[in-house]
């Protein structure tokens, strides 16, 4: 019996390595895989106008990022302005939330309001500031839309619509959700088009966003930084208007209004020089311009003709031009008088008597007794 105990424990170790074989081969295909799409992305249609959703993820970890994506939706609203499409934008973290209704972006009115809804997006947190990706996009189906365009940087981390709080990270119902409501898009005739920021970097990140979207990098879906995401949406926009990115209509940031500060700026620069002109001349004493009531303007009456108005008749205090004395220009005090003159009276001449000198000799030089 001693001598048998070697043979059984070896037959034991021989069944023991082929269950642990067997583990190997099964773990693997028991253990859930990324999830696939099952129904193919539609592709563009290749023309505008379209109606387009802008889903913006708003979770806790977009904070280092959130101004760059809020600007770089704006931007791709801007491109958009070609042509009367219509806009819709919901924000999603734990639950969806639609910010903008479908609106007509062609409009600046409305496309500035459209756009002031994306600034306005702010970031949730704790149990608000989960990732579900099911709830935008069955949000996005309530839209219509012919483009939807997924922004996010994580995974989804919580299912439902409501939102199933229960759930966990790892929880594979948060991605297979999100195909569901996908595939009801797609099947609607909707494209789906995901940009990760930096989901590149996370494991099972881009095969998440394959699945909702489609296999083809840079049409399906892009994965990019914060600095390229706006290339990228560019890029969405040229593909579903069948333009090419140059020909989209560039970005109207805000920023300083430069036409309208310039004409402000130079007409206050007018108005002060204008004043102290006024101020100089005032202080030097000479004459300031008024303004001088305009004069009344007489209309004609129409009930006068041409032929009731007598001719005007020469004035008996202005004499002809027969009468008019011909004026000789004379330095002579003698020259003649003109016509008509009247005569200057003569002044009486005084005369003077001047008696002339003594005579100068000898008797009238001697001195006198």
């Amino acid at each position: 019996m001693v001598a048998d105990a070697p043979q059984h424990v070896a037959g034991l170790n021989r069944w023991l390595a082929i269950g642990l074989a067997g583990l190997v081969v099964l773990v693997p295909a028991l253990a859930p895989s990324p999830a696939s799409a099952s129904v193919a992305n539609p592709a563009y249609s290749g023309s505008c106008p379209q109606r387009f959703v802008l889903l913006l993820d708003q979770s806790e970890s977009m904070q280092p990022q959130q101004d760059d994506m809020h600007q770089a939706a704006e931007d791709l609203v801007d491109a958009l302005r070609g042509t009367t499409n219509l806009v819709g934008v919901i924000g999603f973290a734990t639950d969806a939330r639609q910010e903008a209704e479908m609106t007509d972006v062609s409009d600046e009115a409305d496309r500035k309001l459209v756009k002031d809804r994306i600034d306005g997006l702010g970031i949730l947190t704790d149990e608000e500031g989960g990732t579900n990706w099911e709830a935008g996009l069955a949000m996005a189906a309530s839209l219509d839309p012919d483009v939807v365009v997924l922004v996010t940087d994580g995974q989804p981390s919580v299912h439902g619509v409501p939102a199933d709080l229960t759930s966990r990270p790892e929880d594979p119902l948060n991605i297979t959700a999100a195909v569901d409501a996908s595939d009801r898009l797609k099947q609607a005739g909707a494209r789906v088009v995901g940009v990760g920021l930096g989901l590149d970097e996370i494991a099972g990140g881009q095969a998440n966003l394959i699945a909702v979207t489609g296999p083809a990098l840079g049409d399906d879906y892009y994965t990019t930084g914060v600095h390229d995401l706006l290339p990228a949406l560019y890029d969405v926009a040229s593909k579903s208007c069948a333009v090419p990115v140059s020909a989209l209509p560039a970005p109207q940031r805000d920023g300083l209004p430069i036409v309208p500060l310039a004409v402000g700026t130079a007409a206050a620069l007018s108005a002060i020089i204008v004043a102290g002109l006024l101020l100089a001349r005032r202080r030097n004493g000479g004459p300031v311009p008024q303004s001088y009531p305009r004069p009344k303007t007489v209309l004609a009456d129409p009930s006068i003709r041409l032929d009731d108005i007598p001719p005007p008749q020469p004035s008996s205090t202005l004499a002809s031009s027969e009468e008019r004395p011909t004026v000789q220009p004379s330095s002579d005090r003698t020259a003649e008088k003109s016509p008509g003159a009247p005569e200057r009276p003569l002044r009486p001449t005084r005369r003077i008597k001047i008696s002339p000198p003594p005579p100068r000799g000898r008797d009238h030089d001697a001195p006198r007794d």
